[in-house]
């Protein structure tokens, strides 16, 4: 069985993938079929797929992502939930080929498909629900560029993603900032440049609390002696990052001041 896998060509992952996962959701016993057996050995889908995946040779396995971007590609024109679950496999398996797939969504305003939604069917409940499986949706997709940092090409993603303006809410700012800040710890000031237009409006909308959770993750990342040489950076508005690095008991980092004297 296995060996009937690992010849398949990019366009038969393809097909088997989006077939299985539609098969499973309408409760197929034989989804995935010829490794169906294979299908349930773990608590979610994603884990079985990704145990199949780990027992190819690398050039099935560079076959077998191929075939999850030539699903992706096909978006919307796939159903969301099968789109959903390739890109949790994608993340999984830390399949990079998505990422120019991701960039040709925000280019084409295919982020902004309201998926799965008879545009006839004008009833407002129907449009509301659409509009939140929409925001899921980039969320999502958001929430995977991140967790694929710092690969290369993440970055690129995420700051294109963060430029949809009609999607990119300001709760979102301290995943991104962390994540850009893992890619990139060199750049924490063009990072918090990004991001600080929505830093802002966190604080006015919900008075933003998790401030010392973000310093000591983005210490984890950002060296001390980094955020020493450009503390000079920091603005007004970047406040409240500086006291959370420095100032109270939660904070990560302490000043020490030395005298003139000392070398």
């Amino acid at each position: 069985m296995f060996k009937k896998t690992e010849n398949f060509s990019a366009e038969k992952f393809a097909e088997w993938l989006c077939k299985g996962i539609n098969d499973l959701r309408n409760g197929k016993v034989e989804a995935f079929h010829p490794l169906h057996y294979l299908i349930g050995k773990n608590d979610d889908i994603i884990s079985d797929l990704s145990d199949i995946y780990d027992t190819l040779s690398g050039e099935a396995q560079k076959r077998f992502q191929n075939g999850i971007v030539l699903n992706l590609q096909r978006y919307p024109e796939i159903k969301g939930y099968v789109a959903r679950n390739l890109l949790y496999l994608a993340e999984r398996i830390g399949c990079l080929n998505i990422l120019p797939v991701i960039n040709s969504w925000v280019k084409q305003g295919k982020l902004f498909y309201l998926p799965e939604w008879d545009p006839y069917n004008s009833k407002r409940n129907n449009y509301k629900r659409a509009s939140e499986e929409r925001q899921e949706f980039f969320a999502l997709v958001l929430n995977i560029v991140a967790e694929l940092t710092p690969a290369h090409g993440a970055v690129h993603t995420l700051r294109k993603l963060i430029g949809v303006k009609e999607l990119f809410y300001y709760s979102y700012a301290p995943m991104v900032f962390i994540a850009l800040c893992r890619a990139e710890p060199e750049k924490i000031i063009s990072h918090l440049d990004l991001l600080r237009d929505h830093f802002r409006t966190l604080y006015l909308n919900e008075g933003y609390t998790g401030t010392y959770t973000t310093a000591r993750r983005i210490v984890h990342y950002v060296a001390p002696e980094i955020i020493a040489r450009n503390l000079w950076q920091f603005k007004e508005e970047d406040q409240w990052l500086l006291k959370a690095l420095f100032s109270g008991n939660q904070a990560p980092l302490t000043i020490v001041r030395k005298n003139k004297e000392e070398k």
